[in-house]
């Protein structure tokens, strides 16, 4: 009987114990506060809202929290008190339009924001965005995740093109295009129409229901900022990271409008090597180096054909041309002697060739970019262009 009672007595502790343990190592989450220094992209944004809002999970109708103040001059502070640790989505909003915020949605067409995914908690948290951080709202916003670390900071390009497009390509334009910052390995990009010719437009213009490509770019070597004021050709260069999918877009549906894509990103890689001029001189013009997907030699006519990369040097030396591997060439290449300018073609007098261009049987040498790139695909430009009877122009 004792036995029995006293068994009894310590199957009710250990059960108390466990219970007890249960409960005693249920924590509850930190309460943070998270501030937000802002400095806004335009001095006349002065007196307009702005709000900050952290959001629990993609698609949400609501914030978990919502903070608005005016802004005074061009840098805001906003400060969040009682916020749970956790994981949150970020989104700053400035009513650039001075109607106020909507409650149909969080920003409105023509509004500036930022945003950030996936930002851990777990502690007092203060988050800087500077004057060129911001982007203008127009109807689809891309969150972008599965960015491989060491790219924070860096510029993210992204773009919706027609289906089928290469970017690579000399001269693909997208419809659609935005620009922003990679920030916690993520992105939240706001696609700009890239079409059209007034201002006002701006706002009518809509992307019809379709099938699309979507391609996505992080900027390694800061060639994008470069390029948007220069003359070069293409912002894409090797050591960029890439990744494209198939955009089913319907005009009617809203959750294309807001879409989630974790992506598996790539290098670009590519071919490079050094062409040389033996008569190169400082009075003529650019040198050129191209990468085509078919032989120039074999061809009638080059109209409407376009180089897969091209590359401009000042004068010969090393060139970088960006491709993806597994793709295939014929590298070319012209001395601009005379200094017309022209990137359609060398003209009479212009000084030519190619890897592995054999002059007697008039052959070039194919190129496959391996996983890798491709190096030391180096040649010569000695052979005077002649339009009367040379590669076909």
């Amino acid at each position: 009987m004792f036995r029995r009672g006293l068994a009894y007595v310590i199957m009710i502790s250990v059960l108390v114990f466990l219970v007890g343990g249960c409960e005693e190592t249920t924590t509850e989450p930190e309460i943070c506060t998270v501030t937000f220094n802002l400095t806004c992209p335009d001095e006349e944004l002065d007196g307009h809202e702005i709000s900050a809002s952290l959001w629990t999970d993609w698609g949400d109708e609501t914030p978990y929290v919502i903070e608005d103040t005016t802004i005074s001059g061009i840098s805001t502070t906003i400060i969040i008190t009682d916020v749970a640790s956790g994981t949150y989505h970020l989104m700053v909003v400035i009513d650039s339009q001075g109607d106020g915020f909507s409650e149909e949605g969080p920003v409105e067409q023509g509004d500036v924001f930022w945003g950030a995914l996936n930002v851990e908690i777990n502690e007092d948290k203060t988050i800087s965005v500077p004057e060129n951080y911001w982007q203008y709202y127009h109807s689809i916003v891309f969150g972008i995740q599965g960015i491989p670390s060491g790219h924070n900071g860096e510029l993210i390009g992204t773009g919706i093109f027609e289906d089928g497009a290469n970017i690579l390509e000399f001269n693909t334009e997208p419809l659609m295009g935005g620009l922003g910052f990679v920030y916690n390995n993520a992105a939240l990009i706001a696609m700009e129409p890239t079409d059209y010719w007034d201002d006002s437009l701006w706002y009518e213009w809509q992307l019809e229901s379709g099938n699309y490509d979507v391609w996505i770019l992080v900027d390694h070597d800061g060639t994008i900022e470069e390029w948007e004021d220069s003359s070069e050709t293409s912002p894409i260069t090797i050591d960029d990271l890439y990744y494209s999918f198939d955009y089913d877009f319907d005009s009617a549906d809203f959750e294309d409008y807001w879409k989630l894509v974790t992506g598996t990103f790539s290098n670009i890689v590519g071919i490079t090597g050094t062409v040389s001029c033996s008569t190169w001189n400082d009075t003529g013009g650019d040198t050129y180096v191209m990468a085509f997907p078919l032989n120039p030699l074999e061809q009638d006519s080059l109209t409407g054909v376009e180089p897969l990369a091209m590359d401009i040097l000042e004068e010969p030396g090393a060139y970088s041309l960006p491709m993806f591997a597994g793709d295939s060439a014929i590298v070319v290449g012209f001395w601009d002697a005379d200094n017309s300018g022209t990137e359609e073609g060398p003209t009479q007098g212009d000084y030519m060739g190619g890897y592995g261009f054999d002059p007697e049987m008039m052959t070039l040498e194919w190129v496959i970019c391996n996983e890798f790139g491709t190096a030391n695909i180096d040649f010569e430009l000695y052979t005077p262009f002649d339009t009367t009877g040379f590669g076909g122009y």
